[in-house]
């Protein structure tokens, strides 16, 4: 009876998996958005400022290229509500939230790039101040911007097609703020050599954040990664 029941139990499970694998294959589980999953409760100061900077980022030279609409999502992260646990503590150290509320007004009202530069550059001069204050540790910081901008390229890209376009855009944000960061690393000689890593992993990023036909692999992506993370930890 027990060994009749035990067989029972290892059909049920045999049977989820297919049923399990069966959804995965044709695409009724939806990938994961690690900017939505991430928990902001749980991070540091430092890595929630280079997180929203990374959106802020993507939606300024979105602006910049003429993609209001595209800009515009990126750009309600130092606003909005919804991101309030991102800003947790930033008006403490200088966070002034209405250069990033006029230039979403701007974008309301169609105002072109050239129009708000000088805005769009108080936006970019907050962000740095932001980033002196908060301090922490530039390596640590970097390590959680690239693993992130890897997540989010893996949501993106599938089959060789950009299928999440806000998630490219993102990747592409959190490469250039870890970029900043390198800046603050003591060690020059391996600032220098990530910087040289984290430009060649950007260039795949042909239009910047304006999406392409034919995006960089993942694997290229991951393996680029990768080669910057050893660099920061040798």
């Amino acid at each position: 009876m027990a060994k009749r029941r035990i067989n029972y139990v290892i059909l049920n499970v045999l049977v989820l998996i297919l049923v399990l694998s069966f959804a995965y294959v044709f695409g009724l589980f939806k990938k994961d958005d690690t900017s939505k999953s991430l928990d902001m409760t749980t991070l540091s100061l430092p890595k929630r400022l280079a997180f929203m900077s990374g959106h802020v980022q993507a939606g300024l030279e979105l602006y910049r290229l003429n993609m209001p609409k595209m800009a515009a999502p990126h750009l309600l992260h130092p606003i909005s509500e919804i991101y309030d646990a991102e800003r947790e503590g930033l008006d403490k150290i200088g966070f002034n939230a209405e250069i990033f509320k006029k230039v979403s007004q701007s974008l309301e009202q169609n105002l072109s790039d050239v129009q708000v530069e000088n805005l769009l550059m108080q936006a970019n001069e907050n962000l740095e101040f932001l980033t002196e204050e908060a301090k922490g540790q530039p390596e640590e910081i970097i390590i959680f911007l690239l693993k992130t901008a890897n997540k989010e390229y893996m949501v993106a890209i599938e089959d060789n097609e950009i299928i999440e376009v806000g998630e490219y855009q993102d990747a592409w944000g959190f490469i250039k703020v870890a970029l900043q960061q390198t800046t603050r690393i003591d060690d020059k000689k391996k600032s220098k050599a990530l910087k040289i890593k984290l430009l060649e992993l950007h260039k795949n990023w042909s239009k910047g954040p304006i999406p392409v036909d034919n995006p960089v692999g993942v694997e290229t992506i991951a393996n680029q990664v990768d080669e910057a993370i050893r660099i920061l930890k040798n």
